[in-house]
């Protein structure tokens, strides 16, 4: 935090603390009070992860399933990619590679290739 206060302040950037009404300069009594908030800040993030792995201990210790529920059967999987199958597996023909394939069907490397693996689609090699 005191990082990004002082950059803003040397781009000319007055930073207004709304809630305090007050404005942080480059005067002591900012910079002493830049310095109070970003620890305070810092120690309530500490404090709430970890009350968070606290409970995610009691949560497991009860028996509790953490997480996304598993998916039972293979039917149940869907993909955003699957009213797209053909038009995938005709580029996959056509030597497209996976980075292309995502880019095109607008994913992620990795979900393109986990589909891809899962429907069993090879990428041809192109014609040299």
């Amino acid at each position: 935090m005191l990082t990004t206060v002082k950059a803003l302040r040397d781009r000319g950037v007055a930073v207004h603390v709304v809630k305090g009404a007050f404005v942080l300069g480059d005067d002591m009594n900012s910079k002493i009070l830049s310095t109070v908030l970003g620890l305070a800040a810092e120690i309530e993030r500490e404090l709430l992860q970890q009350r968070v792995k606290e409970g995610l201990a009691r949560a497991k210790a009860a028996g509790k399933h953490i997480g996304r529920p598993p998916v039972e059967r293979e039917e149940d999987r869907r993909s955003k990619l699957d009213k797209h199958e053909a038009k995938i597996k005709e580029y996959a023909a056509r030597g497209v590679n996976k980075s292309n394939l995502a880019r095109i069907f607008q994913c992620d490397f990795g979900t393109m290739s986990y589909w891809l693996e899962r429907k069993g689609v090879t990428i041809a090699k192109e014609a040299r």
